[in-house]
């Protein structure tokens, strides 16, 4: 069982297929059973579909500084779902 204040340390494994077959099958199934969650990875989907089709295959542009894009990062892993 994986709680909602857990989830995010996961996310990016689970999206890239790197989680163990009974981590993935944990992770399913939470955001199976629970909605804010589920909510949460369609959304984090949406936002990286729509970065890669907007930047056309070169996502970030050069005179965007790093320490912008690692903020965005680390703000988007430090803010977990939000139950309603």
């Amino acid at each position: 069982m994986i709680r909602c204040k857990d989830f995010i340390g996961f996310l990016d494994r689970y999206l890239d297929d790197e989680l163990s077959s009974a981590e993935r099958e944990i992770f399913s199934n939470h955001i199976r059973d629970c909605s804010c969650c589920g909510k949460y990875v369609e959304k984090y989907r949406s936002t990286i579909r729509l970065g890669k089709e907007c930047c056309d295959g070169d996502c970030i542009s050069e005179d965007v500084p790093d320490q912008l894009v690692n903020a965005i990062v680390q703000a988007m892993k430090a803010s977990p779902p939000k139950h309603g």
